[in-house]
């Protein structure tokens, strides 16, 4: 069917259909499939049936009124799939301009703006043009054709995940270099202020403007950090903008659970914030930046609402923070559903959240969220007196325990306890042993916690009961404060109701360890005491090679 759509004709007759192709991949596939052709470049193949068939799918209309059948928006994705690899083998253009080009050609704009979309399912990212075409011989009016193409990374993407199967078409792929391989060249806006301390090349502190995914993703592979890592899960496009123009009209508020974005035209549309997000660090960076438009409305501002009318929202059972959130464009309430959002505005007004330094007479603890497949995490904690000092944080994923163990050596610190859920006894790595096992034999010997007994609600009321005594080093635990402020409950999108269980989401592994630092805290170490002089030399044997 897109071998049809691309190069076919036929249907609105109701007896026969025609491809014409002289690509031998193609004609050898037409072939196989009964059709039948004289010149070898017309294959007919004759059968009301088909033609009934196709009709009723959808294909039908001249070139300039072609589009993307609707029923092919319901078919699964390998469907959707073989149908694009017809269409592009058909009318598509395959080259190495900018080192990956994939371009195809229509008459139809319908059909263009609908191959853009398929192709957004796909994360493939696509640009539309036009073109006039002057009068010819054959046709003798000027008309207009519009194209799509694809660049660089987006074009390897299409090799990947769509793929040409005529090997005139398919062989660009693996002349494509590895850069353009390795990811998108777009530039990425950044808030250089969240990478302070972090060795960057001096071409990128002068010109943050030049950071794309490519050098994002080379950074963080060589040191990891979790701003930049929460730049490359976020995976947004970024374009330029051309023009900004006023203009006024009706706004309808669309309120989608869990996300609070959508789709329109392909693009994803946000509107109220959802707490200290990367959407809070674009607007912490642009404000400040004269390249970027940037701009705050509340309803103080904008009137939209009268104080009648509010209050009215809080008797309808509206909670404060989605008011904050929904009227007041509040960035630092307005999670709507999450578990410890107010009580980090606490820490922020105590300014709790700041420079923590490692207090080096008191031991650092350890406690661990492990899943397989998930992330790893590791929360380094001290309890100072009666405060909680949260000092330092890592986070990954498929690696093994010995890497966990490295990880701990090659911090200077001198440590208490590792905690660690019950769960630990009975998962396994890859090697097949127990994972509590496994850590001894290397030197990490954890403290199995007793989590069977405190329910996760129980567990994150404990939290609450501790958070005045929480101290957070904002550089070292960025990811700490967001996970604090967005880890919430699940939404039931069916009932419109609340679950009674945290969302699973990449905040909650963080939150998980949290939650066990409490509980060892509340269980184990009532006590805390400083590390002894056996401690002391062991941490000295541990770095005496680097010494030397």
């Amino acid at each position: 069917m897109g071998l049809y759509l691309a190069d076919g004709s036929g249907v609105n007759g109701g007896t026969s259909i025609t491809i014409t192709k002289i690509d031998p991949d193609i004609v050898t596939f037409l072939t196989n499939k009964g059709f039948k052709s004289s010149d070898g470049l017309h294959h007919h193949f004759c059968g009301t049936e088909l033609c009934n068939f196709l009709k009723w799918f959808g294909l039908n209309g001249t070139a300039k009124y072609k589009k993307i059948p609707e029923k092919l928006f319901e078919c699964s994705r390998s469907q959707i799939i073989s149908f694009l690899q017809g269409y592009f083998d058909g009318d598509g253009t395959a080259g190495l301009r900018n080192a990956g080009y994939v371009k195809v050609c229509s008459a139809s704009s319908d059909l263009i703006k609908d191959l853009q979309v398929l192709l957004l399912n796909f994360g493939i990212i696509s640009r539309r043009s036009s073109y006039l075409v002057s009068p010819t011989r054959r046709v003798k009016v000027e008309s207009l054709i519009y194209n799509l193409e694809l660049e660089g990374h987006s074009a390897y993407l299409f090799h990947e995940k769509i793929g040409f199967r005529t090997s005139v078409k398919n062989v660009k792929k693996h002349l494509i270099c590895r850069r353009v391989k390795e990811g998108y060249g777009d530039v990425v806006p950044i808030n250089v202020d969240r990478l302070k301390g972090y060795s960057l090349p001096k071409n990128l502190i002068t010109n943050p403007e030049r950071m794309n995914y490519r050098t994002i993703k080379m950074l963080n592979d060589r040191i990891p950090h979790d701003y930049l890592q929460e730049i490359l899960d976020q995976n947004y496009f970024y374009d330029t903008i051309k023009s900004i123009a006023e203009d006024e009209d009706e706004v309808f508020d669309f309120v989608i659970p869990e996300t609070h974005s959508f789709f329109s035209n392909g693009y994803t549309s946000h509107n109220t914030p959802r707490g200290s997000n990367h959407a809070k660090d674009l607007y912490d960076m642009a404000k400040h930046n004269t390249k970027w438009f940037c701009q705050r409305l509340t309803n103080k501002e904008t009137n939209t609402y009268t104080q009648e009318q509010v209050d009215e929202m809080r008797k309808e059972g509206m909670t404060e923070d989605m008011i904050q959130q929904e009227v007041f464009c509040s960035f630092t309430l307005g999670i709507d559903g999450s578990y410890y959002a107010n009580y980090l505005t606490e820490l922020w007004d105590n300014k709790q959240i700041g420079i923590v330094p490692w207090d080096r007479t008191q031991k650092v603890h350890t406690s661990w969220d492990i899943g397989i497949g998930d992330s790893c995490v590791i929360l380094f904690w001290q309890c100072c007196g009666k405060e909680i000092h949260f000092i330092d944080y890592f986070e990954n994923q498929g690696k093994g325990m010995p890497y966990y163990a490295d990880v701990l050596k090659d911090k200077p610190y001198i440590y208490g306890s590792h905690f660690a859920p019950h769960d630990i006894k009975a998962r396994e790595f890859g090697s097949g042993n127990a994972r509590v096992t496994v850590a001894a034999d290397l030197g990490v010997d954890f403290t199995v916690l007793d989590t069977l007994k405190w329910e996760i609600e129980d567990g994150i009321e404990n939290v609450r009961g501790m958070f005045p005594r929480f101290w957070i080093d904002h550089d070292k635990c960025c990811h700490v404060v967001k996970s604090l402020e967005n880890y919430r409950k699940g939404y039931d999108s069916v009932r419109c109701i609340y679950k009674n269980r945290p969302l699973h989401d990449r905040y909650s592994h963080c939150a998980d360890s949290i939650r066990y630092a409490c509980i060892a805290i509340k269980d184990h170490l009532q006590y805390p005491k400083g590390p002894s002089d056996r401690d002391i030399e062991a941490l000295i044997n541990r770095h005496l090679p680097r010494f030397n």
